[in-house]
């Protein structure tokens, strides 16, 4: 730690390789004096300075300081983790012995950025915590869960600082302490909601001298090692942070599958003290059928009803070259599912991770892949959905934990999973391809906002289009309306072409979709899957499949 040679205000920090460095805030007596009290801000202004072998790019805000050191042992402090090379922040509690609580995380924070400094205001009261980045509050009434209620007379004495892990140069150009916090709740008034909208959760005040939390992301209180922080930033990038705004009936036709769904996910999320017992929801679900029929579509509209934490497990980020981390980041993924929980683990084309074991070609990597994921799914199945007991009178309430994981999947090839796997999916839903109304009704939706003739006629389209998906009638659709655009533009040059633009030839009346335009795609389209494929899925459905 030393003065900066271009502004001698300015402190820089430099980090070793595998250690914390804290540099700790020696209060003028004033400040000390408003510290003690146990309601405070601090206010710093940080940045992060990457250069040569300093290559890190994390600077830790350290509050609620007891002690620091080497991360695998004898570390105990609260930190806002601001990341500018992810452009996110934690919020940390490190303990003794290694553990890592992450108790919230935000991305997409736009002041964070490398060589460039940023303000951050800290308020913590009543063990809850404000953040404020550049004037933006971030983060509001979070509880920490650190400390009690200060007794009568008595002071509060843990320490504040900077700090840096590892190869990182940090630049502190302002840092104090001020008596600027406003009344922040406890833990009987900590009510999270998402700023993502997918965790959204009602928030009451009772006290209208305390301001209404504004939205932020909430990762519950849940232990994992250090070392597997880095496994953590991996899977946090596939957490679904904005709304899809897809309802079910924006997905055509599929009657029984959408009550199967709502059955299994949308009413026990609505009314949580109904399914309790026998009645509790569905741990596993799959939705096979032949592609284009709509099943990640379905899967959006669950997530967008639900509005749970979703995580789309993608086969990239579950695989690794290196031996034994495959398993890591299934056992973490499961870890942080059940930290911001209720949550949602869907996987698009489970088969490709869940084929048959024990067949001569399967790698080491992979058995052992697949066996963790059991024992993941198995925790799930063990771990209980229901709530025991009812506040107070000790009688059965029902509803959902917070804690609550559901493992949403879709296969093209059902029956090339594993048995194993098969049985913990336990609600299989087929997907089939649209019905002569399902593929009036998706030629609709397609075509919405297009100028279409007069003698466009979707029930005569849907009756020539049988066996086609709901992705092959869209390209037909596509294939359709591109016709009068083709007829239009035909070998005009590219300076006709604009000269027209401009003189406003190109209107509604010249681009107008026909039943010829229908009838010449019609010509060129075809269903991408088979009556023996067909075949093949309902069979399958009439020995496994759920109704």
């Amino acid at each position: 730690m030393y003065l900066s040679q271009r502004d001698q205000k300015t402190v820089v920090i430099e980090g070793s390789h595998s250690a914390f460095c804290v540099a700790t805030y020696e209060a003028p007596l004033a400040e000390k004096v408003i510290q003690t009290t146990g309601r405070f801000c601090l206010n710093a202004v940080l940045q992060a300075s990457p250069s040569g072998h300093l290559d890190g790019q994390a600077v830790y805000l350290i509050f609620d300081l007891r002690q620091a050191g080497d991360v695998t042992g004898a570390c105990d402090f609260c930190a806002l983790h601001l990341n500018c090379s992810t452009r996110e922040y934690r919020v940390e509690s490190y303990g003794t012995g290694g553990n890592l609580r992450v108790l919230q995380t935000v991305s997409n924070v736009a002041a964070l950025q490398p060589h460039h400094p940023f303000s951050v205001r800290l308020m913590y009261h009543a063990d809850a915590i404000r953040i404020e980045i550049n004037d933006v509050r971030v983060t509001n009434n979070l509880y920490v869960g650190r400390w009690p209620s200060l007794p009568l007379g008595s002071a509060y004495t843990r320490g504040v600082g900077v700090g840096v892990y590892g190869r990182t140069r940090a630049l502190v150009s302002k840092f104090s302490i001020s008596s600027e916090c406003p009344a922040l709740r406890g833990p009987g008034y900590h009510l999270g909601c998402s700023v993502d909208g997918l965790t959204t959760k009602p928030l009451i005040c009772d006290d209208e001298s305390v301001e209404a939390p504004v939205p932020y992301t909430v990762m519950a209180a849940q232990e994992i090692p250090h070392s597997d922080a880095e496994l953590v930033a991996m899977i946090e990038q596939d957490i679904l942070r904005e709304s899809l705004q897809v309802a079910f009936d924006d997905v055509a036709g599929l009657a029984t599958a959408k009550r199967l769904l709502k059955e299994a996910v949308i009413l026990p999320a609505l009314f949580p003290e109904l399914f309790h017992g026998v009645r509790q929801p569905w741990r596993g679900l799959l939705l096979f059928g032949p592609p284009g029929t709509g099943k990640t579509l379905l899967a959006k509209a669950v997530a967008s009803a639900t509005q749970w934490t979703f995580f789309t497990c993608s086969l990239a980020t579950l695989t690794s070259k290196w031996r034994g981390e495959s398993e890591k980041l299934i056992r973490v993924l499961f870890q942080m599912a059940r930290a911001r929980g209720p949550s949602i683990l869907f996987f698009d084309e489970i088969d490709a991770l869940l084929t048959k074991r024990g067949t001569a070609s399967e790698h080491e990597a992979s058995r052992r892949t697949k066996s963790e994921l059991l024992i993941q799914l198995d925790g799930l199945a063990a771990g209980g959905m229901h709530s025991k007991k009812k506040e107070g009178n000790g009688k059965n309430e029902g509803g959902l934990f917070s804690s609550h994981v559901m493992v949403l999947a879709t296969s093209n090839t059902p029956w090339d999973i594993d048995e194993a796997f098969r049985r913990r999916l336990e609600k299989r839903i087929y997907i089939p391809l649209p019905d002569m109304h399902a593929r009036e009704e998706v030629l609709r939706i397609h075509l919405e906002g297009i100028s279409l003739a007069d003698d466009v006629d979707f029930l005569q389209i849907a009756n020539r289009t049988e066996h086609f998906s709901g992705a092959d009638l869209q390209h037909l659709c596509r294939e359709a309306c591109m016709n009068p655009l083709r007829r239009v533009f035909a070998d005009l040059p590219l300076d006709e072409i604009k000269a027209k633009r401009e003189a406003g030839a190109f209107g509604e009346e010249q681009t107008r979709v026909s039943m010829a335009d229908f009838e010449q795609a019609l010509e060129k389209a075809n269903p991408a899957t088979h009556a023996a494929e067909i075949a093949k899925f309902e069979k399958w459905n009439a020995e496994f499949g759920s109704r």
